[in-house]
Order: structure tokens, then C-alpha cells, then sequence
């Protein structure tokens, strides 16, 4: 292998870690958004938190021991081990809401978060495409199909979507962060030599 072979599969591997991260970080922003401490909110330790999730998800399975079906609970609970940072649980949870209501926009695109949080790129392709065919207006599902494409090294696919994105007038923080991103991208094809 050459010494540019080397440096290519560096930069390819480097921003694909980059990438990821961001994109779960921002999917993470986007689940735990919400007052900004200062507003009328107190701000809360680490441990606070974590013991208010706690609290939380125990209501929301004692609500689902009575109602096992119950959509809204499933949401919920799933919403919960996602910011408790409990994937596995997640997953499971959401997997029941999916069977109970395969055309929910909200539960597709969050199993699309879960599986990039578990580096499960095949199935987070699948649970974004599968987003965009419910609502084909669902921004967030296309981003991170874009971005998906692009930590492959899929650069030129990658750019077209978030183009995609860029035109359908998204909301100005999700415009921001494609634009943030396909600045990395350009960034990341010139120094790979695309």
C-alpha cells in the first residue's frame, strides 16, 4: 500500500468517526432540547438527572404493565433509555412501538438514531428510508442518510442530499449544522484527493 493509499484510508476513517459523532451528538442535542437553565428552569446535576430518568421510566413501566399496547407509553419509555443513554433498551422499546404502529415517523427516525448510537449504519439506513417514505418532508431522516452516505466516503452522494435538505428550507439550526457539514465533507474530499 501506498504511502497516499494510507493517507487517503486516514482521512476516509477519521472523518467517518468525526461524522458519526456529530451526527449522534446531534441527535442527542435534538432529544434532550429544551429550557435553557436562566428561563425560569434550574439547571440540575448529572445525578439529579439521572435520578429524575429513573423516576420516569418507572412510571412509564407501570403504565405499560396495565397497558402493554399503549403507543404513547412505548414512545415515551424508549425517549428515556435513548437520553439515559441506554440503547439496548431502546432499541427493544421502540422495536415494540414500530410493531404496534409500523407508520410512525417519529419512531423510525429515533431507531435511526439508536442504531448510528450502536454503529449500525444498515440499520439506520433502513430506519431513515423507511422514515422518509411515511413523510417525505422528515428533514432530519434525510440529513442523516446524507451524512450516512458521506462517513462511507460516499462524498459526492452525501453532498447531493444535504443539497436536498439545504432546499427544502429546513428549520435555521438543523441549516447551520448541514452547512457546518458539507464544509467538513469539501474538506475531507480535498485532502483524500476526490
Amino acid at each position: 500500500m501506498t504511502a497516499i493509499g494510507t493517507t487517503r484510508e486516514f482521512v476516509v476513517i477519521t472523518f467517518f468517526w468525526t461524522i458519526l459523532a456529530l451526527m449522534a451528538g446531534f441527535g442527542i442535542f435534538n432529544a434532550l432540547r429544551g429550557p435553557v437553565p436562566g428561563q425560569g428552569e434550574v439547571s440540575t446535576t448529572d445525578s439529579d438527572k439521572e435520578r429524575e430518568i429513573r423516576e420516569k421510566i418507572a412510571i412509564y413501566e407501570s403504565i405499560l404493565q396495565e397497558k402493554p399496547d399503549s403507543l404513547k407509553a412505548l414512545v415515551g419509555l424508549g425517549d428515556l433509555y435513548f437520553e439515559g443513554h441506554m440503547f439496548d433498551q431502546a432499541i427493544a422499546t421502540f422495536l415494540k412501538a414500530q410493531a404496534i404502529a409500523p407508520r410512525d415517523v417519529h419512531v423510525a427516525n429515533d431507531l435511526g438514531l439508536l442504531y448510528l448510537n450502536t454503529r449500525e449504519q444498515d440499520k439506520a439506513m433502513a430506519q431513515f428510508r423507511k422514515a422518509l417514505d411515511i413523510d417525505p418532508t422528515h428533514l432530519e431522516s434525510l440529513y442523516y442518510i446524507g451524512m450516512i452516505h458521506a462517513s462511507r466516503g460516499e462524498f459526492e452522494k452525501g453532498l447531493e442530499i444535504l443539497d436536498q435538505v439545504l432546499a427544502a428550507n429546513p428549520d435555521p439550526a438543523l441549516a447551520r449544522q448541514v452547512n457546518r457539514d458539507m464544509e467538513g465533507i469539501r474538506r475531507a474530499m480535498r485532502e483524500s484527493g476526490n
